[in-house]
């Protein structure tokens, strides 16, 4: 099937002759570019450059190539516009993805102002440890934690997130406070599973844990944290979770100090949307105030 991105990549390098310097308009790394021109030849199964010492040089199949992807050029940047002139009122609905927790303490809060600020914009709120696919159009707009970026995503890092190991007050007066990662190993944790089981906090407490007696097991958050606050095991959470929960204890700080970024993207052929452009400020803007307890 015919990806008609890669066309943009013919473009670039046609009018700037070399990988390199069609990487830096397109912003993008130099392998990409020769990749997505390899893809596009053998899709084809053209060639569509000679690679002469002097640059890339259009061959005459290229040359016939060019002028139909800058018609389909002028054509997207039409769609663009025609687009622009709808959403100039900013309205419709856009699909906002992030996880339980994120969305209970950070995101639904901040509801309110939003509708207020823009009425005709629907929010819909979908909580989910599994990443949506914003490329499938699962969701518009992502706001995740340690999220992985793709030079389809564009967006904004909001802050860092820290974690530290807790337990409740009455498990450690009961199982003793481990002294050193290594100690883990003679008590309870709380395990993660499900679409939280490869989270990066979870890897490391469950490695350093190894052997340990699981006391609960969960792929939510929320109760995880509860399942900590009623003594059942040790457990890797936001520090931003655990503030304000008198019954927890921080422990192991010098051995366990994670932190994460915070981002809130969306598709690069989405952000000029104004729905989109509007709400992805609103929580750049709003969130970025996060506190950062570290």
């Amino acid at each position: 099937m015919t990806n008609w991105d890669d066309y943009r990549y013919l473009i670039a390098i046609a009018d700037h002759g070399t990988l390199s310097a069609a990487s830096r308009a397109l912003d993008v790394s130099q392998p990409t570019v020769g990749r997505r021109l390899g893809d596009l030849e053998k899709r084809l199964e053209a060639h569509l450059f000679d690679r002469t010492p002097d640059g890339y040089q259009l061959t005459s199949t290229g040359e016939r190539v060019l002028i139909h992807a800058r018609t389909i050029e002028q054509e997207a940047r039409s769609i663009e516009r025609d687009a622009a002139i709808d959403d100039r009122s900013a309205s419709g609905r856009v699909v906002v993805t992030t996880t339980e927790d994120f969305a209970l303490n950070f995101v639904s809060p901040l509801m309110g102002e939003l509708k207020d600020a823009y009425p005709a914009i629907d929010i819909q709120l979908v909580c989910a440890y599994r990443a949506l696919d914003i490329m499938r159009r699962e969701a518009d707009i992502a706001i995740r934690v340690g999220a992985l970026h793709t030079e389809e995503l564009v967006g904004r890092k909001l802050t860092d997130i820290y974690f530290g190991l807790y337990a409740s007050s009455a498990y450690l007066d009961e199982h003793g406070t481990p002294e050193r990662a290594r100690d883990l190993r003679k008590h309870a944790i709380i395990e993660s599973i499900g679409d939280t089981a490869n989270f990066k906090q979870c890897i490391w407490l469950r490695e350093k844990a190894h052997g340990a007696r699981i006391g609960f097991s969960s792929d939510s958050l929320l109760n995880q944290i509860q399942a900590t606050e009623c003594g059942l095991g040790i457990f890797a959470m936001p520090c931003s979770m655990a503030f304000g929960r008198p019954g927890l204890t921080r422990i192991l700080t010098d051995e366990f100090n994670m932190s994460l970024e915070a981002w809130v993207l969306t598709h690069r052929l989405l952000r000029n949307t104004a729905r989109i452009r509007v709400v992805l400020d609103f929580f750049s803007q709003r969130l970025s105030k996060i506190p950062a307890f570290g």
